[in-house]
C-alpha cells in the first residue's frame, strides 16, 4: 500500500458502483488489515448512508498515488467519465415529476418525467421537455438531471384518545424554519372525519414545547364540545445543526425561540 493512503480518509473519489459506472464517493477509513488486503477501503458514495469496502483497482483519484495497474483497469474507456451517484430514494421519480435536463447544447431546459427504467441502467429516467412532443423524449442519467427533492410527508408519531377526540403528535420537515425536523401537537374532536372544524392555533412561552399546553392546560373537553381543532407548535428551531448561544443561555436560542424573523447571519436560516 502506498505510504500516502494512510491519510486518505475524508478525500473526494470516484468509485465504482454495482452497474459498472463510476459515481462521486468519498473514502472513510483505509485498512492495513491482511484480511482486508483485497478491498482495503470502506467508501461511501454521495446520497447514501450506507459505506462498502472496495478494491483499490475500483477508485479513481488524482489527489491519491494509487497503484498504476489497477487504477487504469478500474473504468472502462467508453465509461472514463463520473456519472451522478442516484439518490436514495427514486420513488420521487414518479410521472409528472418536473425538473430540468441537459440537452445536446450543454443547457439545462424545463422537462418532465415520462417513465423510469431499472436504477441500475446507466440512463433510468425517459424525461420529456416541456412544449415538445414525444419525438424530443430521451433516457437520461442524473448527471443531466437538476432536480429539488419534496420533503418528507409529515408522520404522526403518537395518537392518544382524550376527552372524546384524537390527540395526535406529528413531526414534519419545516422549510421555513431552515429544514429543521420539527413537531407539533393537534387535538382532533370528535367527529372530524366527517366534517371540517374551526382551528385554534396555541403558541406558547418561552422554553416551552408542543407538550406543555397539552399536558397542563385541560383544555380538549372543551374543545371537543364545542368542535374545535387545537394545534399546538413547538416554540423553537431544535436540532444539531441550529446554532445556540455559547454559553448556554435558558431565555435565548434552541428552546427559546420568540416567533421573530431573525436578521442576524447566525440565526436568520433557522430563527422564523
Amino acid at each position: 500500500m502506498p505510504a500516502d493512503l494512510s491519510s486518505a480518509a475524508g478525500t473526494k473519489v470516484q468509485a465504482k458502483y454495482s452497474d459498472g459506472n463510476f459515481y462521486n464517493a468519498e473514502i472513510i477509513m483505509i485498512s492495513d488489515s491482511a484480511k482486508r488486503a483485497k478491498a482495503p477501503a470502506k467508501v461511501k458514495f454521495e446520497g447514501y448512508d450506507e459505506a462498502v469496502w472496495m478494491s483499490l483497482a475500483d477508485i479513481k483519484s488524482k489527489k491519491l498515488n494509487l497503484p498504476p495497474k489497477e487504477n487504469a483497469a478500474s473504468a472502462p474507456k467508453a465509461k472514463a467519465k463520473a456519472a451522478a451517484a442516484p439518490p436514495a430514494d427514486l420513488s420521487v421519480f414518479k410521472k409528472g415529476f418536473k425538473l430540468q435536463a441537459k440537452a445536446d447544447d450543454g443547457k439545462f431546459y424545463p422537462a418532465t418525467v415520462v417513465k423510469v427504467g431499472k436504477p441500475t441502467k446507466p440512463d433510468p429516467i425517459l424525461i420529456n421537455y416541456t412544449g415538445y412532443t414525444s419525438a424530443s423524449d430521451e433516457w437520461m442519467g442524473f448527471d443531466k438531471l437538476k432536480y429539488t427533492l419534496p420533503p418528507k410527508p409529515p408522520t404522526v408519531k403518537e395518537t392518544v384518545k382524550v376527552a372524546g377526540g384524537l390527540l395526535k403528535r406529528i413531526e414534519h420537515t419545516s422549510k421555513t424554519l431552515g429544514g429543521c425536523t420539527m413537531l407539533f401537537s393537534a387535538f382532533v374532536p370528535e367527529g372530524a372525519a366527517d366534517k371540517k372544524f374551526p382551528v385554534v392555533y396555541w403558541l406558547s412561552g418561552l422554553t416551552c414545547t408542543d407538550r406543555n399546553f397539552a399536558e397542563k392546560a385541560g383544555a380538549f373537553k372543551l374543545a371537543n364540545s364545542l368542535g374545535l381543532v387545537l394545534v399546538m407548535p413547538d416554540t423553537s428551531p431544535r436540532g444539531d445543526e441550529v446554532p445556540d448561544e455559547d454559553p448556554k443561555e435558558y431565555d435565548f436560542g434552541k428552546g427559546a425561540g420568540f416567533y421573530l424573523n431573525a436578521k442576524t447571519e447566525k440565526y436568520k436560516k433557522h430563527y422564523n
